[in-house]
This record gives C-alpha cells, sequence and structure tokens, in this order.
C-alpha cells in the first residue's frame, strides 16, 4: 500500500512539473481543444431547450418544398439525390446525403440503411435545420422502398467543432405527420462527437 501510494505522489509530481515546463502557448492550444469539442455540444443542448412549435407559415413552406419535388424517386437508388434537392429546396446548407448500411451492427444485419446527411452549420444557424432535415427524412422514409433504422445528421460548425445528432426513422416519420412536436422529436434524438 505504500508503496502504491508513493508511486501515485511521484506521479503527480512529475505531472506537476510537466505542466510547469509546458510552454503557455500548448496550455492554451489544449484548453481551446476541450472547449471546442463542447461549443457545438452546448449549442446544440441550448437549441433543444429553447425549440418553439414550428408555426404554420414554416409547415406550409415545408409543403410547398415536397410539392415542388413530387415527381421525384424516394427509391433507393435516388434517394441521396432527392433528399439534397429537397434540403437545397428547403434553404438549408446540405452538402452531401448518403445512403450506408446501418452503423447498429444488428440493423445492419437486417439489411436496414442509415441516411447520413453533412451538412454545414455556420452560427447563424439552429436547430430549426435539424426539425427540416427529420421532416424530409420523415417525407422520404414514408415514400422509399427500403428498410430505414436512423438519420445521422453530421454538423460542421467550423471553429465550434463539428458533431453529429441522430434520429430514428420512425420519429421522423412521427414528425413529418404531426404526431411528435418538435421539442419531442429532438429530445429522443443522440448527441455524438
Amino acid at each position: 500500500m505504500k508503496f502504491f501510494f508513493a508511486v501515485m505522489v511521484s506521479l503527480a509530481v512529475h505531472l506537476v512539473l510537466i505542466m510547469a515546463v509546458m510552454p503557455s502557448s500548448a496550455l492554451k492550444t489544449m484548453e481551446a481543444g476541450r472547449s471546442t469539442e463542447s461549443e457545438i455540444a452546448k449549442r446544440y443542448a441550448d437549441g433543444i431547450n429553447r425549440v418553439l412549435p414550428m408555426d404554420t407559415g414554416t409547415t406550409a413552406s415545408l409543403e410547398g418544398v415536397l410539392a415542388r419535388i413530387d415527381g421525384e424517386d424516394w427509391t433507393r437508388q435516388s434517394f441521396p439525390d432527392t433528399f439534397l434537392a429537397a434540403a437545397k429546396e428547403a434553404g438549408l446548407p446540405a452538402k452531401e446525403v448518403e445512403l450506408v448500411p446501418a452503423l447498429d451492427s444488428d440493423r445492419s444485419k437486417q439489411g436496414r440503411l442509415d441516411i447520413i446527411v453533412k451538412t454545414e452549420w455556420p452560427e447563424e444557424r439552429d436547430v430549426s435545420d435539424l426539425l427540416i432535415y427529420g421532416f424530409l427524412a420523415g417525407e422520404g422514409t414514408l415514400k422509399s422502398n427500403f428498410s430505414s433504422h436512423r438519420l445521422w445528421v453530421y454538423l460542421d460548425a467550423g471553429d465550434e467543432g463539428s458533431g453529429r445528432a441522430a434520429f430514428e426513422t420512425m420519429d421522423c416519420r412521427y414528425f413529418r405527420n404531426g404526431k411528435t412536436s418538435p421539442s419531442g422529436f429532438l429530445y429522443n434524438s443522440t448527441w455524438s462527437e
């Protein structure tokens, strides 16, 4: 026990010495790295806590987007292009949409697919972007010919960092049909960095 205690004290002393001689710029970089990772998560959480119900104007606007792309194909082969076109039509800064085998191995074995949306998330945008992506995923998966599992939205917020929000596609469908509120939809999401 005494040996263990001595080793722990020695390690603590060495750590203090290392921190004392480390250049202050390196310490700032370490601290900045820590804050960068959490800034986007904080912004995401704050947005969820402040989200309001979608007003009729927003809903009507999204219905208009869907009406304008009504002739588009939501089948497996065309889904990424159709989703991206709908996102652009809705004014979202989406860069890429992919269909991939479900990231959950059990769901992947069942042949289910995940939808990955890669998008910019500049400071002036908020969680309403995620609501629109969810709404579009709900529409698309209701009309699709494949079994889906999750919608992953990869957010690139520049200096604030990057992260991803995951939504069950069933929740996307409920949200699309008005059976889940915006706050309920976002609270059911999973955040990771």
